[in-house]
């Protein structure tokens, strides 16, 4: 099924299945690591800038509306859980891109 929206899910949890993992090491990981002199805001804050000037994560992220998904969600699995925690989190930038390409394609 054609992707209609997208949710963040914990990578880390048993029993968390059918996601893509978004975390370090695929090529929407978030390289930007957290430690002096970044705080969790600030990777995120790179990473979104990141997104917005690299064609080639924009492709990879747009390779994710191509896949069938069996219930039209597309799950992205971050081990940092920061979503869950009311942290800043990268995949919250990446859901937000992939939003923005579904209502485009309508």
């Amino acid at each position: 099924m054609t992707p209609t929206r997208v949710e963040i899910v914990p990578a880390r949890r048993r029993g968390v299945t059918g996601y893509v993992n978004v975390g370090r090491g695929w090529r929407l990981g978030n390289p930007f690591v957290v430690g002096d002199p970044l705080n969790a805001a600030d990777c995120v804050t790179a990473y979104r800038l990141m997104l917005s000037l690299s064609p080639d994560v924009q492709a990879e992220a747009r390779k994710l509306l191509d896949r069938e998904w069996p219930d039209g969600v597309i799950r992205l699995g971050c081990p940092c859980n920061g979503v869950e925690k009311g942290q800043p989190c990268h995949a919250t930038v990446i859901k937000e891109y992939l939003e923005a390409e579904i209502a485009r394609r309508g």
